[in-house]
């Protein structure tokens, strides 16, 4: 949870309410503010705390339709987001955002431990949403900004059939000039969704695409629909925030919020 910056729970929560969905947090990290941009940002470690609820939660014999991760930030974190998975009812829905990792590489004080935790977290996963940095590393690829269909396939295919999640959406990926989009892959066929590349370097988009899929999902849409529709209110919050030149940490995505209700 960061004070001040979109991303994580930040995002993750309006946008799943506004989805119909009752949004629990269980933050396991305190930011004082997102980590690009703002010098001596403070970050504290609220995983002890988040160990405890769980336990709480587990002998209270809670039970949550879904369950979704995004940044863990470490190997601790990471298993903890595994056990969480105790309190999924039979049938529910496993969404892991894997955000570790951009532009080919890891995120500063993240190693490669890290990417090998996140592997064991994602099988059996319902749905996992790599940026293509995060799909490489997990799929074990060089990293290529560069890549046709083919290429992205592979991944998707070498984390559904070799570590286990059930269907994989890739974000950031770019199959024809001047597009970037989503490439979604139900362990049979894939479809991929884009839109116009802005010059612009969003932070955040990714928190916001996962968390509206997910949300998406939870209201029953499909999942190929659930991957346009986050797609185009990404798009739309990205649109959003390019007038705006001092807004460098995240999207106004509070602006399209509409967009996920009048899909309902």
């Amino acid at each position: 949870m960061c004070t001040v910056g979109q991303c994580s729970l930040s995002v993750a929560l309006p946008v799943l309410s506004t989805c119909g969905a009752e949004a629990c947090p269980l933050p396991v990290a305190m930011l004082s503010s997102h980590s690009v941009g703002f010098e001596g940002y403070s970050r504290n470690s609220t995983v002890k705390a988040a160990e405890e609820a769980l336990k709480s939660l587990v002998a209270s014999n809670m039970c949550f339709d879904a369950v979704f991760s995004m940044y863990l930030g470490g190997v601790r974190e990471a298993r903890l987001a595994g056990r969480v998975g105790e309190l999924l009812k039979d049938g529910g829905l496993r969404v892991v955002d894997p955000a570790m990792a951009d532009f080919g590489k890891l995120y500063p004080d993240l190693d490669g431990t890290l990417v090998e935790e996140t592997a064991t977290l994602i099988a059996g996963a319902d749905v996992v949403a790599p940026n293509l940095t995060e799909a490489c590393l997990l799929a074990r690829e060089e990293y290529r900004e560069n890549c046709d269909e083919a290429f992205v396939q592979g991944l998707a295919s070498a984390i559904t059939h070799e570590l286990g999640a059930k269907r994989v959406v890739v974000t950031g990926v770019s199959l024809n000039e001047g597009k970037i989009g989503a490439y979604a892959y139900d362990g049979k066929e894939g479809r991929y969704f884009s839109h116009r590349a802005e010059a612009r370097v969003c932070h955040g988009a990714g928190d916001v695409f996962s968390s509206a899929l997910t949300g998406k999902l939870l209201a029953g849409e499909a999942f190929f629909d659930s991957v346009k529709a986050a797609e185009e209110f990404t798009y739309a919050a990205i649109l959003a925030t390019l007038d705006d030149p001092q807004h460098f940490y995240g999207l106004h995505f509070e602006k399209c919020l509409g967009m996920l209700t009048n899909r309902n």
